[in-house]
């Protein structure tokens, strides 16, 4: 058997596709919720200012008993701006897959294959130094957004704990606090999963690597038969 140091010619392009096939190639599925949630926190504001009106409008509304024919432009006024919402989020989600997996999409892939659900290899995969790396930075990874969370904190805590003045207001928004705090969650995460995604798809790239004999067997299993590719002349 071929010593694993032999590797070292980059995989052709059908060895690639048969990785992706049984499940083995990353997707850049790790980058696409810390987006979103950074796009749900750049409109929020703004969908809130473009609905609240019209939905508080329907509650009064409904609670009138007025005619369900007169919520038509308020109901327009809430389902306008949450479906612009929901439509950004996914073109992002496809975007970001379509060029995390290098436009990798085709709907062979969405069939049944039964060595992506095989345990025999699944378990080999898990005792590879690849998962265990994979693991160990995974861990390292969550502990980095327990202490970004745990640093990012403070004025969240603070607004919480100190009196309010005279008014009754507090000295500092928690409303802003929170919105502070879950913006340094996000950059943390997309850094962690952007970090991820890069070291997942070099460690596939360096797995699926052929050695010399590997690369001349697929090429001679790509030649045609002699009679295929010399067609013989007309009349010969």
């Amino acid at each position: 058997m071929t010593a694993g140091g032999d590797r070292t010619i980059p995989a052709t392009p059908r060895r690639r596709e048969a990785a992706r096939d049984a499940g083995q190639a990353p997707t850049a599925a790790v980058l696409t919720w810390p987006l979103l949630a950074a796009l749900v926190l750049s409109v929020a504001a703004w969908w809130v200012r473009a609905t609240i009106a019209a939905a508080v409008t329907l509650v009064q509304a409904a609670i009138a008993g007025a005619d369900p024919g007169a919520f038509g432009s308020a109901a327009l006024a809430v389902i306008g701006p949450t479906v612009a919402v929901v439509a950004a989020g996914l073109g992002l989600l496809l975007g970001v897959r379509l060029l995390g997996d290098n436009a990798g999409w085709r709907l062979s892939r969405a069939g049944f294959r039964a060595v992506r659900i095989d345990p025999v290899t699944g378990l080999r995969r898990l005792l590879t130094a690849a998962s265990w790396i994979r693991g160990l930075l995974s861990l390292v990874s969550l502990l980095g957004l327990l202490a970004v969370a745990w640093l990012a904190s403070g004025p969240l805590v603070r607004s919480l704990s100190e009196p309010p003045d005279r008014a009754g207001a507090l000295p500092t928004s928690p409303l802003a606090a929170a919105e502070t705090l879950l913006w340094w969650l996000v950059v943390a995460a997309l850094a962690v999963a952007f970090c991820q995604w890069t070291l997942q798809r070099l460690l596939f790239e360096r797995q699926i690597r052929m050695t010399p004999q590997e690369y001349r067997d697929e090429l001679r299993s790509l030649r045609a038969e002699p009679r295929v590719r010399w067609p013989r002349k007309p009349g010969a």
